[in-house]
This record gives structure tokens, C-alpha cells and sequence, in this order.
């Protein structure tokens, strides 16, 4: 009997011994899992931006509250390069003091991806280099208008979400000007000889980079450069002589004020939209 006694205490005993281990061990706090756990699901914006979550580069771009469309208006100065000088003459310029004013539209098609439709007009001005006895000085009102491409190296949703507030970009595409050059001495039309007249428009190709600030996620304001090349070496009004056949070409220095659309929230939209992104 006490033998027996003996086996039922040291039995439960073992029980008690097993129930606490199992306790212990479940209560245990895995900081090393932990750890794991969180290096695995913390995703920094940039990151999850950047595809470590699915999302490709050229995503299109969605936001519930902003359209994809933005209007843009700018101010700048221009100069020339062609037969009667080179940019930066600002002696025979004018300083560069000719105006350039612009307006677009822009559709953004991705994060880093625009497509960019511009008008402007501009003012271009020179007298010829040296006591030149065959060419003529011009001044010329002109207009053009240009498609581009826009490449942005900050993607705008790093903008939005605070993470960045400057983004470079840089442009190109294709397009066309009209010009009208005139005689500083006697304002007649350089285009028009009595033997020909030489057409007013030519084939543009825009090019130039910029730097776009954000002072909020839906407006910016963007300081940029360009380059204008032309398929004509009329746009001074002046004839090539001997081996002048270089096509002239203009720029462009400014800065423009870029405005993002706001659009009323439409919640189901935008979950459609973020569904067919995926």
C-alpha cells in the first residue's frame, strides 16, 4: 500500500513537471522570428514602388483624387544660332531679353512616364556679326507647337507620398514652327524676293531637360531648357551663301507652372482602376 502510495505521487508529480514545460514554451517570446517577420514585410515607399511587390514601371498611374491630366503655363527667353550668330551673342541679341510664353497640356501616363502637347510663342532677334555688307539683321514674331515624350526620374508616387519633392526630367519629340522674319533696317519680309518665296514653316524637333519642384503633390513648378532643330536655314531670312547649309536652330530657357487636375473622389473607380493595375 505505501508502495503504491509512493508510485501515485511521483506520478503526478511528472504530470506537473510536463504541463509547466509545454506552458513555458508557449509563452516564450521569439524575438529572432519576430525580427524575421519584420525585415520580411516592411517595404520602404520607394521600395514598394519599385517592383519588390508586383508593380511594374510602366504601371499606369491611378489616384483617386487626381486626374492624369495637368495644365501648364510658362515664361522664358530665347536665342538663336543660324547664319547671323551663335548663341550666347547676347550683343547682338537683344541680351537673350526676346520673350517666350507657353501653354500645354499633359497627360501622365505612369509614375515616370508623360505625354506632353505645347504651344508657344516667341520672339527672335539678331543683327549680324561684324559690318557684314550682305546680310540683314531680322526680328521675328514666330509660334510653334510640338508632341513629347516626358521622362521623369523620381516616380510621382514618391511625391505623393511626401517621400520627395524634386524630379528631374528630361523631353523630346516632334513638332513644328512658323516664323516671319523682318529687316531691322526697312521691316520688309525677308521671305519674300522678286525672283521667290520662301516658306514660313518648317519641321521642329524638341529636346531639353528640367527640374520640376512640388510645392504640393498636385502642383510644380518646373525650371527648364530646350533645343529647337529646325529643317530650314531660313528662319534668320537670310539666304545661304557658299557653304552655309547648316539648318538654324533656337532655344529656350524658362520656368513653368505645372497643375495637376483634381477630380471628385469616386471611390469604386479607383478600386477598378487598382484591380486591372495589378
Amino acid at each position: 500500500m505505501l508502495i503504491l502510495k509512493k508510485n501515485i505521487f511521483f506520478t503526478l508529480i511528472l504530470i506537473c513537471a510536463i504541463v509547466f514545460s509545454q506552458n513555458t514554451k508557449a509563452n516564450t517570446f521569439d524575438t529572432d522570428s519576430l525580427q524575421k517577420s519584420s525585415s520580411t514585410t516592411y517595404l520602404s515607399p520607394q521600395e514598394t514602388f519599385r517592383g519588390k511587390t508586383g508593380q511594374p514601371y510602366f504601371k499606369k498611374y491611378a489616384h483617386p483624387l487626381l486626374s492624369p491630366f495637368s495644365y501648364r503655363l510658362g515664361l522664358g527667353i530665347t536665342a538663336y544660332a543660324g547664319d547671323l550668330s551663335k548663341a550666347p551673342d547676347f550683343a547682338n541679341q537683344k541680351n537673350h531679353l526676346t520673350p517666350f510664353i507657353s501653354a500645354g497640356l499633359v497627360y501622365r501616363l505612369t509614375h515616370f512616364v508623360s505625354f506632353r502637347l505645347e504651344t508657344a510663342g516667341f520672339q527672335l532677334y539678331s543683327k549680324p556679326e561684324g559690318n557684314s555688307s550682305t546680310q540683314v539683321g531680322f526680328n521675328s514674331y514666330n509660334a510653334e507647337a510640338y508632341l513629347a515624350l516626358v521622362h521623369e526620374f523620381i516616380p510621382k508616387k514618391s511625391i505623393e507620398s511626401y517621400a520627395k519633392k524634386v524630379s528631374p526630367y528630361i523631353y523630346g519629340g516632334i513638332g513644328g514652327v512658323l516664323y516671319n522674319p523682318k529687316s531691322l533696317d526697312d521691316d520688309s519680309n525677308l521671305l519674300s524676293t522678286e525672283d521667290t518665296t520662301y516658306s514660313n514653316k518648317s519641321l521642329m524637333i524638341p529636346a531639353g531637360l528640367g527640374l520640376k519642384y512640388y510645392i504640393h503633390e498636385s502642383i510644380s513648378i518646373d525650371l527648364e531648357g530646350g533645343v529647337r532643330f529646325t529643317k530650314t536655314d531660313m528662319l534668320d531670312g537670310n539666304i545661304p551663301t557658299g557653304d552655309s547649309t547648316k539648318d538654324d536652330i533656337y532655344f529656350t530657357l524658362g520656368a513653368k507652372v505645372t497643375v495637376q487636375i483634381m477630380t471628385k473622389y469616386k471611390y469604386k473607380r479607383h478600386l477598378k482602376r487598382q484591380v486591372k493595375n495589378r
